[in-house]
């Protein structure tokens, strides 16, 4: 795999094939190990002092940070583990919803809802066309283990041109724009461990504030 940060933009996505290294990924592992049996699918992760310093690190990270704007700051951090016995998959689909602190009737934002406790909605197209997520893979991601399948360019056509399966290999990442049509598929055997950040500007227009404050004010 070549890291093309160029083909980021066009293609609306960018495999990058070594982010973390195997103790890294051993730490983590551990870190997701001490969750509540509640939190085993979570968009709160972010709420955590040591996901926090992992946001730091990714956000840091050489090949990242080529695809990354410097001013961005993490949103969101959510962990979907799959196994053979805790299963799904997702149809075709764009992310359309973003954690921010209260609701405020303000034009352009809709679809509010309470997720886990936390305020989501949807905001403007023009905001969503800035986000930026990257995956990080705790094992190799292969055609076997729930692979994510994603239509390339498809965040700024409407035309489906074909899926591409996303292989990653362990400690590697998957930068998408959530705009981009994608898809889960179910794990056929192994498991499947994946952090999913969302970053995007660290400031939101008509006084609204990200869900997470924590992530805006530590030296990201």
């Amino acid at each position: 795999m070549t890291f093309s940060p160029s083909a980021f933009e066009t293609d609306g996505y960018l495999i990058i094939p070594q982010v973390l290294s195997l103790a890294e990924v051993v730490n983590i592992a551990s870190h997701l190990q001490a969750l509540p049996c509640d939190h085993n699918r979570t968009r709160k992760l972010l709420a955590l002092p040591w996901c926090l310093v992992l946001a730091k690190r990714i956000r840091r990270d050489h090949q990242i940070a080529q695809i990354l704007p410097s001013q961005y700051v993490p949103i969101q951090a959510s962990y979907f583990p799959k196994t053979t016995h805790d299963n799904w998959q997702v149809a075709l689909h764009r992310d359309h919803f973003v954690p921010v602190a209260e609701r405020s009737d303000v034009a352009g934002w809709n679809g509010w809802s309470i997720k886990e406790g936390v305020q989501f909605a949807r905001p403007p197209t023009e905001l969503l066309q800035q986000l930026i997520a990257i995956r990080i893979h705790l094992e190799a991601n292969t055609l076997v283990n729930g692979p994510l399948y994603v239509v390339p360019r498809s965040h700024i056509s409407v035309v489906e041109t074909g899926r591409t399966a996303c292989e990653v290999p362990a400690g590697g990442a998957l930068a998408m724009r959530p705009l981009i049509l994608h898809a889960s598929s179910k794990v056929q055997a192994g498991s499947r461990r994946v952090l999913h950040f969302l970053f995007g500007p660290q400031e939101l227009p008509d006084g609204l504030r990200w869900a997470y404050p924590d992530s805006l004010v530590r030296n990201l």
